[in-house]
């Protein structure tokens, strides 16, 4: 992710984010409720409540921010991973 800004509504949930994992690399997101863990998961996985006003999602090379859920899960993003919990 690069410079990731996120609203729900009219709510920032994420700002300014930047993430990186290297290939072969495993990241754990820790953090106290409210720290948008899950709105991160979220926006990756293209949930439509969660819009990406600026940034951009790239996944194996290629840009993931405008794709839909289903364009996303074609590109091997398992959302059997991702949960609210």
């Amino acid at each position: 992710m690069k410079n990731l800004n996120v609203k729900v509504e009219d709510k920032v949930v994420l700002e300014n984010l930047n993430l990186e994992v290297g290939k072969s690399e495993t990241h754990v997101l820790l953090g106290p409720n409210g720290a948008g863990k899950t709105s991160l998961l979220q926006t990756i996985i293209g949930a439509s409540r969660y819009r990406v006003v600026s940034g951009r999602i790239f996944f194996k090379g290629r840009d993931l921010t405008h794709l839909s859920t289903d364009g996303r899960v074609n590109r091997s993003i398992d959302l059997n991973s991702v949960s609210d919990n």
